[in-house]
């Protein structure tokens, strides 16, 4: 081989750069053996999950080389931090998050990957023996059919017949035998192939989570002096949230209600929090914190310019058109959440720590845990759209004695022990007037009726038609005691000066009408078994050819 500088330059250089690399990372080489580290706290937000551990090391004076292993493949990364406890004074150096690319089977993955082995070896073993079983089918149709073939030349002689039959019998006892037997292989061969599947998901859940847990974070700490410390390591991972629900009890005979404020929680980490302490909180980590700047707004004269598809400017238009085309941030997709940043408990988000360790383990079903529980004080009373159902449905109010915000979500609402619907519960501060359905009221009955239906035509000039109408409605309240009852009806808008509603029944002095809408309530306090029949009628004029 010729001489060559300049390869062998590139040989040297390359070797310089590869002991750059290993020199320049090094201290990374130099742990001996994973950082134990256990889980001691979570606080869970609408969305993640900030995860606390806790590590007890021995550290030498100066450097020390730290391996945090195991943990979420899709931790945040700029989320990770390390801090002291207690113990002798440190310093961070370094801080480096990789994902494991390749990895040993865990033993769950190795015992089952051994059993799909052992399944797949015995249905192998079960075909081979239903292939034996084939063939001697087989074994027995020929020989059947080169006895047949040659029957006639044999002399027809006892002998020969009772050859003849033996041959038969063996045919049909084979055939018999070996497809008994191959429909008894089937069978189990069916069986190890569904119990096979049943364990290929299990390995391919089991692979999931292993795979869900290739994070690696490794950090170089100076020690002020040798000696233990306890240091706290806390991360951001995702696929982990909350929601809110209740328990709402009524006790009728006190005239008071019993609210459980539940968090139900869920995480897919991959991770098991095994007896931690779990805080819920209503903060967003991940959402934009930044004050959306207004742009500006351009009028423009002549142009128009459809809002889904664009076109360019029209000329000669005759008629002049203004354009007000607002280049303004639009609502953060969290806008949702916006209910929920008030200032509570923090500066603008509230949190609450649950009276219990929790253990939850990494599933998507989430578990139900209790946070509070408070009684209320509260009115009761019952309403009716008899327009659109026939029933009653009993509401209450109170105010929210809770020292947290109540977050929308769904409740399971007991009357008098008995569950009887479940229900929507709004937002509602500290203090606020709380206002919740209930659910149906069986005790109010409730028929309406129409008692007037006419068409009338008038005029002879303006022709016009007049539509007639009433209704009658009975609420019958059934409670053994006294009890308030709104009922809600409406009358018809006219959208058109053609068009004319006159109101006859009831009084507007007796009602309070809203009149963009129409609608409006009487309310009365019903005795016990006291029918109350309640009329709404009014007519329409409009022009006949309409």
């Amino acid at each position: 081989m010729l001489f060559n500088p300049q390869y062998i330059l590139m040989k040297i250089t390359r070797l310089l750069l590869l002991g750059m690399a290993i020199f320049g990372f090094l201290p990374f080489l130099q742990s001996q053996s994973p950082t134990d580290s256990t889980i001691s706290e979570v606080s869970v937000y609408m969305g993640s999950a900030r995860v606390t551990r806790l590590a007890d090391v021995d550290l030498d004076t100066g450097e020390n080389v730290l391996q945090f292993m195991g943990l979420p493949t899709r931790l945040d990364v700029n989320q990770i931090q390390l801090g002291l406890a207690e113990g002798v004074p440190i310093r961070l150096d370094n801080l480096k998050f990789q994902q494991i690319k390749d990895r040993e089977d865990t033993a769950e993955e190795k015992r089952l990957k051994d059993e799909v082995e052992e399944l797949r070896d015995r249905i192998q073993v079960l075909n081979a023996e239903k292939k034996d079983q084939q063939g001697r089918i087989r074994f027995a149709e020929s020989l059947s059919t080169s006895f047949t073939k040659s029957f006639g030349d044999y002399q027809t002689e006892s002998s020969a017949l009772e050859r003849a039959a033996e041959v038969l019998e063996f045919y049909q006892k084979t055939t018999i035998e070996a497809q008994s037997k191959s429909r008894e292989i089937d069978e189990s061969i069916a069986e190890l192939n569904e119990e096979l599947e049943e364990l290929l998901e299990d390995l391919a859940e089991e692979s999931q989570k292993a795979n869900q847990l290739l994070g690696e974070v490794t950090v170089r700490i100076f020690a002020a002096e040798a000696g233990t410390a306890k240091l706290v390591f806390n991360y951001l991972v995702p696929n982990a949230s909350w929601f809110p629900s209740y328990a709402v009890r009524v006790d009728s005979s006190k005239n008071s209600m019993e609210v459980v404020y539940q968090a139900n929680i869920w995480q897919e980490t991959g991770e098991s929090w095994d007896d931690v302490a779990v805080t819920v909180s209503t903060s967003l980590p991940s959402r934009s914190g930044n004050v959306p700047e207004l742009g500006p707004v351009f009028l423009q004269p002549n142009q128009y310019f459809p809002r889904q598809k664009r076109m360019r400017s029209t000329r000669g238009v005759a008629d002049e058109v203004i354009e007000l085309s607002a280049f303004a941030v639009t609502e953060a997709e969290d806008a949702d959440y916006q209910v929920i940043s008030v200032v509570q408990a923090g500066f603008s988000t509230f949190s609450a720590t649950l009276p219990t360790q929790v253990t939850l383990a990494s599933e998507r079903e989430p578990s139900r845990f209790p946070i509070f529980t408070k009684r209320f004080q509260a009115q009761f009373w019952s309403e009716v759209v008899p327009l659109i159902q026939e029933k009653g449905f009993l509401k209450s109010k109170t105010t929210n004695a809770f020292d947290l915000p109540l977050m929308p979500g769904q409740a399971q609402v007991f009357i008098d022990g008995t569950l009887t619907s479940r229900v929507s519960v709004p937002y509602a501060l500290p203090g606020d007037e709380l206002e919740l359905s209930l659910g149906v009221d069986d005790f109010i009955i409730v028929n309406r009726k129409e008692t007037l239906r006419e068409t009338e035509y008038s005029g002879f000039i303006d022709k016009t038609t007049v539509l007639k109408r009433a209704y009658t409605i009975e609420v019958t309240n059934f409670h053994p005691m006294s009890h308030k009852v709104k009922v809600f009806e409406r009358f018809p808008i006219s959208r058109n000066e053609k068009i004319v509603v006159k109101r006859k029944a009831p009084d507007k002095s007796k009602v309070e009408i809203e009149e963009d809408t129409g609608v409006f309530f009487w309310e009365e306090t019903l005795t016990a078994k006291q029918l109350k029949e309640y009329t709404v009628e009014f007519e329409v004029v409009h022009p006949r050819e309409w």
